[in-house]
């Protein structure tokens, strides 16, 4: 048995079987023939089925040209598409449904400030406990001069008993994206006159360098260059004089005093 599809047929429907209704047989056959409505002869009812066959099959034969003629609503879609797509009005389907990728740049940008952002609260944690913390003879804050958190000013004082008693001096803190996993870059500003202080004022200190850990913070620092003054590491020094006269403390200390310039 073959099954048809109505909107769109390879196999033609057999017209209808050229039967006669009810109705047709009771308009050419009454029950009760009358004078005014006599019998119909045989040959008027061979007639009439001719006629209802004939009615029928045409209007069969015009159902089926309507369907040829009219095209189904997906093939007109189709077409209207490839038009669009030929005259470059649409773009083609693999271009409309592949997601544009998010450009490197731009997430590059977005991981960079997430980071800063990270950077940011957690140095203002480290203020906060720097302030409260109150250990003497150091102390650091932001640079009130810029208008980025990742800058600080920080100032230790020498202690008492060591060649740097009664002198104070000004570092310059620099953190990047990567802090608390990367130390912070940090430099005298005030000159120093020290067996691990060069002429730029870069220091040469292990925490900043290969032994640093994210569990070190700004006091950290602050506090491990107070005491470097008093305990320098003469076996790596970056100011080779300062290390050779370090073990003349009172020359070494006339030294310090005569280099030494105090902040403004």
């Amino acid at each position: 048995m073959v099954s048809y599809n109505n909107s769109f047929c390879a196999c033609r429907r057999a017209p209808p079987p050229t039967t006669v209704t009810r109705d047709e047989e009771r308009f050419a056959f009454p029950s009760h023939p009358s004078p005014l409505n006599p019998a119909p002869h045989r040959s008027d009812l061979s007639s009439t089925r001719s006629l209802a066959a004939a009615a029928a099959a045409a209007a069969y034969s015009h159902s089926i040209a309507a369907d040829e003629k009219a095209p189904t609503r997906s093939s007109a879609m189709a077409r209207g598409e490839n038009q669009e797509a030929q005259s470059g009005n649409v773009p083609d389907a693999s271009s409309a449904s592949a997601p544009k990728p998010a450009s490197s740049s731009s997430s590059a940008g977005a991981g960079k400030g997430l980071e800063g952002q990270s950077v940011v609260r957690r140095l203002q944690s480290e203020l906060m406990a720097l302030m409260m913390g109150g250990d003497p003879g150091v102390s650091a804050f932001p640079d009130p001069d810029g208008d980025s958190m990742l800058h600080w000013v920080g100032t230790i004082a020498g202690s008492a008993g060591t060649p740097y008693e009664g002198t104070s001096y000004r570092l310059a803190l620099a953190f990047t994206a990567e802090y608390p996993y990367k130390p912070p870059q940090v430099r005298f500003d005030t000159p120093c006159f020290h067996p691990n202080v060069d002429v730029h004022g870069n220091i040469c200190l292990d925490i900043l360098q290969d032994k640093w850990s994210s569990a070190y913070d700004v006091r950290t620092v602050l506090l491990s260059i107070q005491s470097l003054l008093g305990e320098p590491n003469n076996d790596s020094p970056l100011n080779t004089q300062a290390a050779a006269l370090w073990a003349n403390q009172e020359e070494f200390r006339k030294m310090v005093q005569k280099l030494y310039k105090p902040a403004a």
